[in-house]
């Protein structure tokens, strides 16, 4: 199945990078659609695919994935419908490009927009979709194909649902990262060596990510008594005690008003 990536941002190249490293999607069944012929030299080189070197050759991809600067879309998506094959689905990975707008540019196709929802790409980041009014049963094993290897996948039951997802996204991810962060760096001013206090808080987290994910009885039964004993066992005071002696949280309440300019440069890449 030919897959035609149109742009080479950091996206478009997250999409391939991960099919090409790390199975899924053949890496040659992607073909890029780049204006810069340099960049889209370096694309083919690095992952082994290919390339349209005329629009018309885009009427032979069964799946279209646009992965441009949302700054470029209108000029870019202008020039590209026209070609787009009617039983093709289009995806879209453009920040604030709607699914009616989707739909009016390529009529009678299925439409869906992409958010890759987390900056993990090793299998354990979380990607979601939604998809228009013409609905495909092929939607949901293109986009796990596509998809799955950088993360879970999701699917959003409406547009409304998946922009708060992806509004929310940044914001969770970079929170998670400074908390785990503010704790490292107590840990290490305790006197953990760096990598000891890396790996011991990630493997921490991992686990606490499972409680919360996967909760069952027996897990719940003993966190409620973890509950209910932990002020008798003097927990709840130690634990404050570490966390002010240490510092825990000033690391992430300084890099807490890093978010804004976190947000505002990450789209400026979509």
């Amino acid at each position: 199945m030919i897959r035609a990536v149109i742009g080479d941002s950091f996206l478009a190249e997250l999409i391939i990078s991960t099919a090409a490293t790390r199975g899924g999607v053949n890496p040659a069944d992607f073909y890029i659609y780049s204006q810069n012929y340099q960049r889209r030299r370096e694309l083919m080189e690095n992952y082994n695919v290919n390339t349209f070197e005329d629009l018309k050759e885009l009427s032979r991809a069964k799946v279209v994935v646009l992965a441009i600067p949302a700054a470029d879309a209108a000029k870019t998506l202008a020039r590209i419908k026209l070609f787009v094959a009617p039983d093709a689905v289009v995806s879209s990975l453009i920040h604030g490009l709607k699914l009616e707008t989707l739909e009016n540019l390529f009529p009678n196709r299925t439409v869906a927009r992409i958010a890759l929802t987390s900056f993990v790409i090793n299998g354990e980041g979380v990607c979601t979709y939604v998809t228009g009014s013409v609905n495909s049963q092929e939607i949901g094993e293109i986009a796990n194909a596509m998809l799955s290897k950088i993360g879970k996948v999701f699917r959003a039951a409406n547009e409304q649902e998946f922009e708060l997802i992806q509004e929310m996204f940044l914001a969770t991810t970079l929170t998670a990262y400074y908390s785990i962060n503010s704790i490292i760096e107590g840990e290490i001013k305790a006197g953990l060596p760096m990598e000891t206090a890396r790996k011991i808080t990630s493997q921490i987290f991992k686990g606490a990510a499972e409680v919360v994910s996967e909760p069952n009885a027996l897990l719940e039964h003993l966190m409620d008594r973890a509950n209910e004993e932990k002020d008798n066992l003097g927990i709840t005071d130690v634990a404050q005690k570490i966390i002010d002696k240490y510092g825990m949280w000033n690391f992430a309440k300084k890099s807490a008003k890093d978010i804004p300019t976190a947000k505002k440069r990450f789209y400026h890449q979509w």
